[in-house]
């Protein structure tokens, strides 16, 4: 059995398995001179599908599912709050031949308008539309209607919710609420992919994954664009259908882990990402959100390489936190005793200027953090994983381990003061007061901390745990892994941690990754086999597993089944 943390979690698929597979084209299938599907894809005729998660093929080929049912699991099913009236699914608030129930038609001329019944959502025959506006006797919004999103009878895709459109009249437009992006390998090959998830109000739904490059390690939203980091290169795929990819493609550095889009100035766009891999942050510079060149992914943002700053080898550099036009960039480190103290650090970089970052001084956390260990006699690195500006502070997230990736005792949280200036102008060690404290997480729920997610004024956290692996890397065992749920003074309010269910099936541990807030909930990636599990977090601040082992349906599996690790989760604005 071998052991592994969060650097090597996020290198075993990210850069381990692309040595090998260099040059793999980027399809849904791949190519030879016959169809070759990829994981988790079926052939149907000349095409690649996902049988459970596609509503045009549920389960077989040339299966459809009825309009407006969803594919989950291979079986079509009604989604969400739709109801099953005559053997198909129906919206009774605004359906005129189901209005309020089934069965209970609208009279000729009268339309169906939501109305609320004893708390209940329900529909009740009208004149006119008091609200929204008719579609065929239903009363609609168009900006939220995923069965008229943006004009009556367009009907969004599986995994697509129905959002105010980005740019111009809020007309409304398909888009997911969420997009996973997953790295999947096989024996020979490694294969990424991006898959849509709507926040469907009773149970988010999944739509079939597309191919993405090989290795998409990081995601970002450009207008109705959504940006893939894959390795060497920035993709960009349009929004409203994930498999429409502009030609454009600019260069970046290996193994990008985090893209930052700002699009603050009037003039111009800058695209800021992390390569772990290079050391190196990439600059590219495109044109306003309010002109940007999309056109559903068929051309381009218009994006180029303005600039960069490298950290120099044996860094890895994280996700940042942005304060203003500061960066605050954490630097893992090497794989050995001596290159892992080039990391433990964090750079502070002025971004006044996009294309040049002037470094303003480095937060050395080897001296200023004492971190706190199980045995006296361990050596413990820091290893911070990612930085995230909230409540006034910039929080790094320490993971707190020995040379063998295993953790020497409970994760930290470090606070940064960012009023406040550095030593020595900040060539030294960066004290005078500018380290706020720490925070010292719960050993008996959490160990390795890895990412970081503001919700409201509260703080979630998730933890990678103590994994354990065979020699192919599959997932044995888990102890610790889970989310937290910080206040605002930074105590704990409750935590929750994925289980396998007791019976049934077996079911690979999970280990929580990256995760991302849309509402009230959080959507947690799974860095052992593609799942995304979904967390309910209530005003009192209890988390609550919504899409899981403990509910119905289990947790979602956005990703090709096997050995997947969702690399990155983020929500659409």
């Amino acid at each position: 059995m071998s052991r592994m943390g969060t650097t090597q979690r996020g290198l075993l698929l990210a850069l381990g398995a692309v040595g090998f597979v260099s040059g793999l084209a980027a399809s849904g299938c791949l190519a030879s001179s016959a169809l070759v599907c990829t994981a988790g894809t079926q052939q149907c005729i000349v095409t690649c599908v996902d049988f459970s998660s596609d509503e045009a093929n549920c389960g077989s080929c040339g299966n459809p599912c009825q309009p407006r049912a969803v594919c989950v699991n291979s079986q079509c099913a009604c989604p969400g709050t739709l109801t099953t009236c005559a053997g198909a699914c129906t919206d009774v608030t605004t359906d005129p031949r189901n209005c309020g129930g089934c069965g209970q038609a609208c009279a000729s001329g009268l339309v169906c308008q939501p109305t609320v019944d004893g708390g209940l959502q329900s529909g009740t025959c009208q004149a006119v539309c008091g609200t929204g506006v008719e579609c065929s006797g239903s009363c609609v919004t168009l900006d939220s209607d995923p069965a008229n999103c943006g004009s009556c009878g367009n009907v969004c895709h599986q995994g697509y919710g129905c959002h105010a459109t980005p740019l111009g009249p809020a007309q409304g437009a398909c888009m997911p609420d969420v997009v996973v992006s997953c790295i999947s390998a096989g024996v020979t090959t490694t294969v990424g992919s991006v898959a849509p998830l709507q926040d469907n109000p009773v149970r988010p739904v999944y739509g079939p994954f597309v191919a993405a490059g090989t290795v998409p390690g990081a995601l970002g939203i450009f207008s109705d664009a959504l940006l893939v980091g894959d390795e060497g290169v920035l993709r960009e795929l349009a929004l409203g259908d994930l498999s429409t990819v502009a030609p454009e493609t600019t260069p970046l550095g290996l193994g990008p882990n985090f893209i930052e889009v700002d699009s603050r100035s009037a003039t111009a766009t800058w695209v800021y990402v992390v390569n772990s891999s290079s050391n190196t942050l990439s600059v590219l510079g495109g044109p306003p959100v309010g002109t940007a060149r999309t056109d559903g992914g068929s051309q381009g943002l218009g994006l180029s390489v303005s600039g960069g700053y490298a950290f120099g080898p044996n860094t890895f550099p994280e996700p940042y936190a942005r304060v203003g036009n500061e960066l605050f960039v954490p630097l893992y480190g090497g794989f050995d005793d001596v290159s892992a103290l080039v990391g433990g650090k964090v750079i502070r970089l002025d971004v006044s200027n996009p294309s040049v970052p002037v470094l303003v001084g480095i937060y050395d956390l080897n001296q200023l953090v004492i971190l706190p260990t199980f045995d006296a006699g361990v050596v413990a690195y820091p290893r911070p994983s990612q930085a995230l500006y909230h409540g006034g502070y910039v929080y790094v997230v320490l993971n707190n381990l020995d040379i063998d990736y295993v953790a020497a005792g409970p994760s930290v949280l470090a606070k940064i003061d960012p009023t406040l200036p550095l030593a020595d102008g900040g060539a030294g060690d960066a004290g005078m007061g500018s380290l706020a404290g720490t925070v010292t997480l719960d050993p008996s729920v959490c160990l390795d901390a890895v990412a970081m997610a503001n919700t409201d004024q509260r703080l979630l956290l998730s933890c990678f745990g103590q994994a354990t692996f065979d020699s192919s890397f599959n997932t044995v065992a888990v102890d610790r892994s889970g989310v937290l749920l910080l206040d605002v003074n930074d105590a704990l309010i409750s935590s929750w941690s994925p289980q396998c269910p007791d019976a049934g099936a077996p079911c690979t541990p999970p280990i929580a990754g990256r995760l991302a807030v849309f509402g009230t909930r959080a959507y947690v990636g799974d860095q052992s086999s593609g799942r995304v599990f979904v967390l309910n977090v209530s005003v009192d601040g209890q988390l609550s597993e919504l899409a899981g082992y403990t509910t119905d349906g289990g947790p979602l599996q956005p990703c090709p089944t096997g050995q997947s690790n969702v690399s990155d989760v983020i929500r659409i604005p």
